[in-house]
């Protein structure tokens, strides 16, 4: 019982009998029970109640925490929605724990570790194990079987980031976050001579060395915090020459080595790039936005980056750039074993619901996400400059770059690679950061940094 209706039982209890005290008790309880409770993130809680709130009085408090900062195009539409949700469902508050994208995610790795989480938290797919061993998030096969009309809403593997090697499914998908898109201007490409990237990857490495000697950098890239070569590029490199299936193998532990030739072959694709200049030579000291830049500024002629980087191109670089900006698959090494129009990613994050709410406040919560990450939301988010995890046929009131890139890499990727940094443990993952800008500057060779991270692999609990 809060505090407030404490107070008003005491206050009862003290007035006398008769009927102008009943009259103005009865007159306050009507009130409170009224009257709209403001918070940052209310807009007003007037309306029809939804079916999953039920008739209580009584107020429903939920949290959420996550990583969407208010009043970004990207990340707005949730306090909007939430806003929505409290004015059709009177008796729902929901309070929103909101950090930016890297205070967060240190801040629920260590709440994860510590068993605290929210009502409704957004997790990374590299924290599955964790949430899994700790029980924190109740499983959504059940909900997802019933409700089969709702879970064919969603693009083809969208669950996967979200699903335990027991097979439970424990986070709603966010968004279908592709990791590595091949963002160029292609005015600077018909400078030298191309109307598009080559397809093959050394008819690509060739265009490199003509965009240097036309004196600008091939591929910008900002890795200062070690994620977004791993992220953006390598995962898709390692995919190329390893195939699909000898990642969940690892991720599950159910074969397969760091050191093994395929991923040799994968690190060596990337010493290759960058011994031919790929890169601008401060790769790894340029602050990932900064790294953006180069490409804003008509300095590079090509970004590797995930569909996130979208927003930026249209919020940093002027309309020339923008329109200047197509988007196409990776270059692709024939003698790898992925297929060339493999995409790493997936929805990356998930949001999972507290396994230890119960009743009332449990079936709302599952309301509140079954509509937020379901079908009736996908189309707008669109609108709002998100890559819904739903499917949309209709692109028409996405910005056009978007629609370029919806069209190009969504329509058309024929296999779901992994981004590594979203599906490995994070101990694990911080190896692959802390060495691979040592490998990249030749103090490491392919061979000795995949020992290091086979070594760490070996320690790992992966369940």
């Amino acid at each position: 019982m809060n505090e407030t209706k404490k107070t008003n039982e005491r206050k009862v209890f003290q007035m006398k009998k008769g009927l102008i005290s009943i009259m103005l008790v009865c007159a306050m309880l009507f009130s409170l029970i009224g009257c709209s409770t403001k918070n940052e993130n209310t807009a007003g809680n007037s309306g029809n109640q939804s079916e999953a709130t039920g008739d209580s009085e009584e107020k429903i408090e939920l949290t959420i925490s996550h990583n969407w900062v208010e009043g970004t195009k990207g990340n707005g539409y949730i306090w909007e929605f939430i806003k929505q949700y409290e004015k059709e469902n009177p008796n729902v508050k929901i309070t929103t724990l909101a950090l930016g994208h890297d205070d967060y995610e240190v801040k629920i790795a260590t709440g994860i570790a510590a068993g605290d989480v929210a009502d409704i938290f957004e997790f990374k797919g590299g924290m599955l194990v964790n949430v899994d061993r700790n029980n924190l998030a109740i499983p959504l096969n059940e909900i997802i079987e019933e409700d089969s009309e709702w879970a064919d809403s969603f693009r083809d593997g969208m669950f996967n980031d979200m699903t335990t090697a027991d097979g439970d499914i424990l986070g709603f998908p966010v968004e279908f976050a592709v990791t590595t898109v091949l963002y160029y201007n292609q005015k600077i490409l018909k400078d030298v001579g191309y109307d598009a990237p080559p397809e093959d990857w050394g008819g690509f490495l060739k265009m490199c060395d003509k965009l240097n000697e036309a004196g600008y950098t091939p591929v910008a890239f900002g890795n200062a915090a070690g994620w977004p070569v791993e992220s953006d590029m390598f995962s898709k490199y390692a995919n190329n020459m390893t195939g699909t299936d000898w990642f969940w193998d690892i991720k599950y532990g159910k074969g397969g080595s760091f050191t093994d030739p395929e991923f040799i072959d994968a690190l060596n694709m990337l010493k290759e790039a960058t011994d031919r200049n790929m890169f601008n030579e401060d790769i790894n000291t340029l602050e990932y936005s900064l790294g953006q830049q180069l490409y804003f500024d008509g300095k590079a002629a090509m970004l590797m980056d995930g569909s996130y980087a979208i927003r930026n191109i249209l919020d940093g670089a002027s309309q020339e750039i923008q329109d200047a900006t197509q988007v196409s698959f990776f270059p692709y090494d024939k003698d790898g074993k992925g297929e060339a129009k493999a995409v790493c990613g997936g929805c990356g994050w998930g949001v999972g619901i507290n396994s230890k709410l119960e009743g009332e406040k449990r079936e709302i919560a599952i309301d509140f996400c079954k509509r937020y990450f379901g079908p009736e939301t996908a189309a707008t988010k669109l609108e709002w400059g998100m890559f819904p995890a739903g499917k949309v046929d209709d692109y028409s009131k996405a910005d056009p770059l978007q629609q370029r890139y919806l069209e190009t890499i969504v329509d058309n990727y024929t296999d779901l690679a992994q981004c590594y940094s979203v599906h490995l443990p994070t101990n694990l993952i911080n190896v692959f950061y802390n060495g691979l800008q040592d490998f990249m500057a030749g103090n490491l060779s392919a061979e000795d940094y995949a020992k290091e991270i086979q070594a760490e692999y070996e320690r790992t609990e992966l369940k």
